[in-house]
């Protein structure tokens, strides 16, 4: 384990009050982490190979979709755009302003968020291959988006150069969440936001992740999950406010029946192009675990 303190202009992203909280936060996150933590290389590689899978599973997006209860009967790609205008509304945006995608996927949330708020949207990603996907939506609203590849954890953008920052399923694969977090508060000016949209962990009775965890984990190569108190602090050592933990993973369950369904039908063609097929027990265990569960954080950045 380590602490990394940054100095960026003339502001301290973790200044010394926090060490004490990040250490102890660190510690209990990093218990939860996967055996083998995945390195940008690897997740990289890994959306290089299963982007296409996903996204043919989840109405074009590459992650999970938001339903209202269980007799909503919207379809996967009306629940997944809804979870990108979730993202977007909380957000708080106004015209014009720019805001950092990071792990744009294939740029289908960027877009939405860009065209439906009429905002700049920079999305930026380690896989060659959504990249390429999301140059694509450029031409749809050249003066609005941008997209390159960049790694969360050396963001090449100014201090305080963005508005607010938004991360759907991406901090997750990340192993050294500190250091990325503090970038995201480097990037953003204070009073912009982030919003983050991710799988996170709930701990046993004992205060122990299940194998559940790790094996789900080792699936998606997420490099751990903690939990979501763990996620605020963690934010809030970064320079954020935490605004809002909203706990939405009953509503998301349904996005893991639809992407087995999907699955069934296309695994030969997925397999045979290389990508790696989650079975049916895996998603099963994602649909039914209660060691996971789906959070939405709102937070806001602080004056220094």
């Amino acid at each position: 384990m380590r602490l990394e303190v940054y100095i960026c202009s003339d502001f301290l992203l973790f200044d010394f009050i926090h060490v004490e909280m990040l250490l102890h936060v660190n510690v209990q996150w990093e218990e939860m982490t996967m055996t083998a933590e995945p390195t940008s290389a690897d997740v990289g590689a890994y959306y290089d190979r299963v982007s296409d899978m996903f996204a043919a599973a989840m109405g074009g997006n590459v992650h999970v979709g938001y339903w209202h209860d269980e007799s909503d009967d919207s379809s996967i790609e009306v629940a997944t755009d809804r979870l990108t205008d979730m993202v977007g509304e909380r957000l708080a945006l106004s015209q014009g302003q720019h805001v950092l995608d990071v792990g744009c996927g294939n740029g289908k949330p960027a877009h939405r968020i860009a065209t439906r708020n009429g905002v700049h949207v920079t999305g930026i990603t380690i896989s060659e291959h959504q990249l390429r996907q999301a140059l694509e939506r450029v031409k749809d609203a050249p003066d609005l988006l941008r997209f390159e590849l960049a790694d969360a954890l050396r963001l090449p953008f100014g201090d305080g150069s963005f508005d607010g920052v938004f991360a759907i399923e991406s901090l997750g694969h990340i192993a050294d969440k500190i250091t990325a977090l503090g970038e995201m508060g480097r990037i953003v000016r204070p009073g912009g936001r982030l919003v983050f949209a991710d799988l996170t962990g709930v701990l046993g009775e004992d205060g122990q992740a299940g194998k559940e965890t790790e094996a789900s984990a080792q699936m998606l190569m997420v490099a751990g999950l903690p939990t979501a108190d763990q996620y605020r602090e963690l934010i809030q050592a970064a320079g954020f406010d935490v605004l809002e933990v909203v706990d939405i993973g009953e509503n998301t369950r349904k996005t893991y029946d639809h992407v087995a369904d999907v699955l069934k039908a296309t695994a030969a063609d997925f397999k045979a192009e290389g990508q790696d097929v989650p079975d049916d027990a895996e998603l099963e265990e994602l649909s039914d675990s209660d060691e996971m569960t789906y959070v939405l954080i709102t937070a806001v950045r602080r004056a220094e």
